[in-house]
């Protein structure tokens, strides 16, 4: 689910466990705590967000602030393209680039990362967002698909841009890295957190 809906669903204590690309906010913890629901925190991975283009387009390499002028509607000669309108990738570029909301034409969410990688095959003159992983490990009925996309370097300057790759997220020479977090609320020692601390630990 996107993130505001694991969200909605985890402060209503519907889902006592999730995984995010984040830590709660204080506010969301507050929200918790103050029902006496206390949980913990697991950091269990490292997760690189993949900038995508048509494989015609001739741009190889783009800056971070670039992304962000076009998020901030300061540029409009690309469309950014996002897999949802609640997705944590496009919560995440909005705080990077300091923009609350969206009011910008040149910004589209669709269902999920398959469409977003799907419309930029058949899509010049735009730019899609997903998880590096959908890149790496894409299923069987994605293989062809991806033959018509091509994942741009990212850096603060072009200098400095590279492709995500595991050296560069594990090294954060990738701009676009984020820590992955498995919460749990369960309140007690149960399934959640024997798992948490299976997949924190070496095996795992």
């Amino acid at each position: 689910k996107p993130e505001t809906e694991l969200i909605n669903l985890f402060l209503k204590q519907e889902s006592k466990i999730i995984v995010l690309p984040r830590e709660l906010t204080f506010d969301e913890k507050s929200n918790l705590e103050s029902r006496n629901f206390i949980g913990k925190s697991t950091p269990i991975a490292m997760d690189a967000i993949a900038v995508i283009i048509n494989s015609n387009e001739k741009l190889e390499k783009i800056t971070t602030q670039e992304i962000f002028e076009i998020l901030q509607g300061k540029n409009i000669t690309k469309q950014l393209v996002f897999d949802n309108a609640n997705s944590s990738t496009l919560n995440y570029l909005k705080k990077l680039a300091g923009v609350k909301n969206i009011q910008n034409s040149n910004v589209t969410a669709l269902k999920n990362n398959y469409e977003v990688i799907r419309f930029v095959s058949e899509n010049k003159n735009c730019i899609g967002f997903v998880g590096v992983n959908w890149m790496l490990n894409p299923t069987i009925d994605m293989e062809n698909t991806l033959t018509y996309v091509k994942v741009l370097a990212v850096g603060n300057s072009i200098e400095k841009a590279v492709k995500p790759s595991q050296s560069n997220i594990s090294a954060n020479e990738y701009p676009f890295v984020r820590k992955i977090y498995l919460l749990n609320y369960q309140g007690k020692a149960g399934l959640g957190m024997g798992f948490a601390s299976f997949i924190a630990g070496d095996i795992g």
